[in-house]
Formats: C-alpha cells, sequence, structure tokens
C-alpha cells in the first residue's frame, strides 16, 4: 500500500483510505507516514504532526519523518521544535513552501541550515 494512494489526484479520498488503514492497523509506520504527508500537503499541519509523531514513533529509522515533521511545526509556530526536527534530516527541506513568504529556511543534506529573505521580506517589513 505504501504509496499507492499518494499517487492519486484525489487527496481527500487517499486521506481517508490512510485514516481508515491506521484504524485497522495502528502499528502500520508507513500508513502512519503517508497520511502526516498527505495532511502537510493540503495544510492539516496540527494533524500531520500527529500522524508523522506516530509514524517516528514506529519506524525504525525516523529520520525520513524528520523533513515533514520539521516543517509542520515550524508551519504551526513550534519553532524550536521544527528546527530540532529540521536538523536531524538528512535531506533538503525548503520552508516554507509559500512562494509569497517574506522569508526562506533552506536545509541541505549536509546538515547545514541557511536562512534568508525573499523578494516579498521588504513588504512584510514594512506590513509590521
Amino acid at each position: 500500500m505504501r504509496g499507492e494512494c499518494l499517487r492519486g489526484d484525489d487527496e481527500q479520498e487517499a486521506i481517508n483510505a490512510y485514516k481508515r488503514a491506521v484504524l485497522v492497523n495502528p502499528e502500520f509506520a508507513e500508513a502512519w507516514f503517508n497520511l502526516g504527508v498527505l495532511l502537510s500537503r493540503n495544510n492539516y499541519f496540527n494533524d500531520a504532526v500527529a500522524a508523522l509523531r506516530e509514524a517516528a514513533h514506529l519506524l525504525p529509522d525516523a529520520r525520513a519523518t524528520s523533513p515533514y515533521l520539521g516543517a509542520c511545526l515550524l508551519e504551526i509556530g513550534q519553532f524550536e521544535e521544527g528546527l530540532l526536527e529540521v536538523g536531524k534530516s538528512s535531506g533538503y527541506l525548503e520552508f516554507p513552501a509559500d512562494s509569497d513568504a517574506p522569508f526562506r529556511i533552506v536545509q541541505f543534506g549536509s546538515g547545514n541550515i541557511e536562512f534568508y529573505p525573499t523578494d516579498n521580506a521588504k513588504f512584510a517589513l514594512v506590513d509590521v
């Protein structure tokens, strides 16, 4: 089942399928992970955090959850914990995904984290 629902066009249907899967088998780590990814892609960040934490608890190597969990935590304003999760990641993460954001945090596979303003930063600063 891993990834099968992620390939479809109807993400809400996929979310419902993964919710059913974890109800039937609460130890199904990949379903928790895929559910968390889909929830985060649909801006259900609090629910995504819960699903990704469950996946991290169940997976033998939880590093796969770190970039997603970190990004969701950053989205809901839990910056310290979010950056700690991002730091555990071995992949590339760009936060936030919103192209209109005034800044970006980028974490590379090397573990380096960079913070930089975007072209919209001057507008965000004017609005403050």
